[in-house]
C-alpha cells in the first residue's frame, strides 16, 4: 500500500498556514522539501513526514 502524498494546499490546511509561509519554512530548512512522485510530474509531502514534523515541533513537552 502506497503512502498518502499531500499537495501544498493540503499541507497548508493541515498546518493552518499560507502557501507563502510553507515556502518560507521549506526555504529556511525548517520544513522538509517536497518529493517527486514516481512516474508523474507531481511533487508533494508524505503524510508521515508532515505528521512527524508536527509532532517534533509542537509536542506537549515544549515550553511554547
Amino acid at each position: 500500500m502506497e503512502e498518502k502524498v499531500l499537495k501544498a494546499k493540503a499541507v497548508c490546511k493541515k498546518l493552518s498556514i499560507s502557501r507563502t509561509s510553507l515556502w518560507r519554512l521549506q526555504k529556511s530548512g525548517k520544513f522538509p522539501a517536497p518529493r517527486s512522485v514516481s512516474g508523474t510530474r507531481f511533487q508533494g509531502w508524505r503524510l508521515s513526514d508532515v505528521e512527524s514534523w508536527i509532532d517534533k515541533n509542537f509536542s506537549a513537552d515544549k515550553n511554547v
